[in-house]
């Protein structure tokens, strides 16, 4: 987030179980951040968080949503 001179505002992280406890099978996290200047940087920040997290990823499928305020 650095690299985008983002602050931080909000991270949320919930499962599907939220949508249809039957069907849980991912991660939600919703992350906000101060502003956004478009949707290409929005997206560029949702795909390097991914990313980051493909270890992880590897073992629960995650969903990144990325707003601003």
């Amino acid at each position: 987030m650095a690299a985008y001179s983002k602050k931080l505002r909000t991270i949320a992280i919930f499962g599907s179980s939220v949508y249809n406890p039957v069907k849980a099978r991912d991660l939600d996290i919703l992350i906000i951040v101060d502003k956004l200047l478009d949707v290409k940087e929005k997206t560029d920040l949702e795909i390097e968080i991914l990313n980051n997290l493909k270890d992880f990823q590897a073992k629960t499928p995650i969903d990144i949503i990325v707003l601003d305020e």
